[in-house]
């Protein structure tokens, strides 16, 4: 098929247009004429924020988590002490007291899931995240209400399901119906943008702040709805899975997880291969922490807007340990200072008798006689 220089410059700036839509559906439903795709290449500098690497909270995970897995197996014993040598042989445990907050939140995340139920290991895998004690994951939970059942799932293993006809709203939808911008309906795709948090000194390109502008504007589809019609290269399921990741991290205990913890997640919440790219591809939303060696991604709405994301019930629970932590560190400092300081006293009071003893004439050793 031959084209003239006219037909053939047309066709060349409409595939090459970084602003121009390919349609990739006919318009059957109406979701068809919003999946579309941009061709713009986001790449996204990492730019360090010292905010969010000072958060106590999320950099002193690793070392509160020892410390209250220690104390749970300690307080434990009848007798409150144990072996040295036992301390390794115990288990993860979580003594906290049971609340519903803590019961919705774990049926929040099952409920995300494609076929609503998710293999226990996996949630053991993110208990420390979701805050939940050990009694949870026992089939003998009398706290957890009549919507959640064992069920045995694929290759023998053991899985929590959630069966309910609650609607479930995201956190970004219940922000967005407070503030009276959004009318909620079941299986609409109104547009619903994300709160943006820019980090000092990060700077788009006209082009990628362009197509920031047109993400936003895009549909909103929520985690608790069906999105297997999405086409998987659209940016509607591009803002579906950072809307996925928002409400993933909105309900963790501190609003932040290291990156590969969430790997396991991918094919029961219906994520891409590469979906921890969003978390790049998106630096006003997420922040990716490298401290202590390790990529941790922080949700920035939870420390920018104190109203915007609910509170864990065992937040403050894990502050009050962290101050335990930096003034157990303060004392131990402080009598450090005062030994070195007692050995340098001793010390000087040494060298003083044996000049005061030379200065009289005497042999030093004259004393030991």
């Amino acid at each position: 098929m031959l084209f003239g220089r006219n037909r053939l410059s047309k066709l060349k700036n409409l595939v090459l247009s970084p602003l121009r839509p390919l349609q990739l559906y006919e318009e059957q439903s109406h979701y068809s004429y919003n999946q579309v795709f941009y061709y713009v290449d986001v790449t996204m500098k990492w730019k360090k924020d010292r905010f969010y690497d000072s958060i106590e909270v999320v950099n002193k995970s690793r070392e509160l988590k020892s410390l209250i897995a220690l104390k749970n197996c300690i307080t434990a014993e009848s007798d409150g002490c144990m072996p040295i040598s036992a301390v390794s042989k115990r288990g993860y445990e979580l003594d906290v007291t049971t609340k519903k907050d803590i019961v919705d939140r774990l049926k929040k995340l099952i409920l995300m899931t494609k076929e609503k139920r998710l293999p226990l290991k996996i949630i053991r895998g993110l208990q420390w995240y979701l805050g939940l004690p050990d009694e949870f994951l026992k089939k003998s939970n009398t706290k957890l209400d009549e919507s959640f059942k064992f069920v045995e799932m694929e290759d023998g293993l053991i899985g929590l399901s959630v069966d309910t006809d609650e609607r479930m709203l995201s956190q970004l939808q219940k922000n967005a119906v407070k503030t009276g911008g959004y009318d909620f309906q079941e299986g609409s795709s109104a547009p619903l943008a994300f709160p943006l948090f820019p980090s000092k000194g990060l700077r788009l390109k006209r082009k990628i702040s362009n197509w920031l502008d047109m993400f936003q504007n895009l549909p909103y589809v929520s985690p608790y709805e069906d999105s297997s019609h999405l086409d998987p290269c659209s940016d509607v399921s591009e803002k579906r899975v950072a809307g996925v990741l928002h409400e993933l991290l909105s309900i963790f205990v501190d609003h932040s997880a290291e990156r590969k913890k969430l790997f396991c997640l991918r094919t029961h919440l219906g994520l891409p291969q590469k979906f921890y790219k969003a978390f790049q591809r998106h630096p006003h939303v997420f922040y990716l922490s490298l401290m202590d060696k390790t990529c941790t991604a922080i949700l920035k709405e939870a420390y920018n807007d104190d109203s915007a994301v609910e509170v864990h019930p065992i937040l403050h629970v894990r502050k009050k340990y962290i101050k335990l932590m930096k003034d157990s560190n303060a004392i131990l400092k402080s009598r450090k200072q005062n030994n070195q300081s007692v050995q340098v006293d001793n010390f000087s009071l040494d060298v003083d008798m044996d000049c005061e003893v030379g200065n009289n004439g005497l042999d030093s050793n004259f004393l030991c006689k």
